[in-house]
């Protein structure tokens, strides 16, 4: 098969990617959204949906490392994690890294997601045939209604904030997911780029400090998410994120409690940032 350019217009942002000397290994239209294998010279295998890429094998343990152990660190003993989205499997993987975690589930609306990971990211998904692994297919937004005291720790790992998961930050599943947590559990989600999703970041911030006591932004450099300079939002009731509580005692290529430490946005940034004083 002949090499050729692939070209990404994330929905949310202003500029246009080109991959050149990409190979389409995999295509198909599941019930939900187009789903594509390419691969490429540098990035490896890139899975991408409806146009937009989700992971490359390159890069994706910046991603999967900061989103999990920022909050799973911060806790002093996360057993039971739910996870909203995040069917590639990157997530899934690195909790399960932890000898605390019980039992994961896992929340995917599109089985074909979960299925394409496998066959083609089976490093990247192997984490479904861990026996604490529980998938289940439906949207997260319907599945975490009404759950009350059940999770340690709730990770939203969904792409952009459009289609079937427009839904995933919205305010109400937010209070819902604090509901479903325990007394002392964190919650965490990928929150877009501050370059082109500012407006996005501010608004899931600010639907978190009505509803947890702590509240912060941590950031990650990612080169293949538009925007590069990616935002995670986390908050708690009890729970200070900025504090790694136990020694790190599994294997990263990136993660490690200086990374913890300085991945957090500074306090008086954060704030001009949710007043729009930011000049930039």
């Amino acid at each position: 098969m002949q090499p050729k350019e692939f070209y990404e217009q994330e929905n949310l942002s202003p500029i246009t990617y080109k991959y050149s000397n990409v190979v389409e290994v995999f295509s198909c239209i599941s019930p939900i959204q187009k789903i594509q294998v390419l691969a490429h010279p540098f990035f490896i295998k890139i899975l991408v949906l409806d146009g937009v890429v989700q992971l490359t094998e390159k890069d994706e343990f910046f991603y999967h490392e900061m989103l999990t152990h920022v909050p799973l660190m911060a806790h002093p003993q996360p057993e039971r994690i739910l996870i909203l989205g995040g069917g590639d499997g990157g997530t899934l993987r690195e909790v399960l890294k932890y000898d605390t975690v019980k039992t994961v589930t896992i929340v995917e609306i599109d089985p074909e997601v979960v299925s394409t990971a496998k066959r083609f990211f089976p490093n990247i998904a192997k984490g479904f045939n861990d026996p604490r692994t529980c998938v289940v297919h439906m949207d997260g937004c319907e599945y975490i209604e009404g759950l009350k005291n059940e999770f340690d720790v709730i990770i939203i790992d969904g792409p952009d904030p459009v289609g079937p998961a427009q839904n995933l930050l919205a305010p109400q599943t937010l209070s819902f997911a604090k509901t479903a947590l325990r007394q002392n559990g964190i919650f965490a989600a990928q929150t877009e780029s501050l370059h082109f999703h500012r407006e996005h970041i501010i608004k899931t911030q600010k639907s978190l400090i009505e509803l947890f006591k702590f509240v912060d932004l941590y950031t990650q450099a990612i080169s293949t998410y538009p925007g590069s300079w990616w935002s995670f939002s986390i908050a708690s009731m009890m729970i200070n994120p900025r504090a790694v509580r136990r020694c790190l005692e599994i294997p990263t290529r990136y993660y490690s409690s200086e990374v913890h430490n300085s991945s957090f946005f500074p306090p008086k940034s954060l704030k001009k940032l949710l007043n729009g004083e930011l000049d930039w």
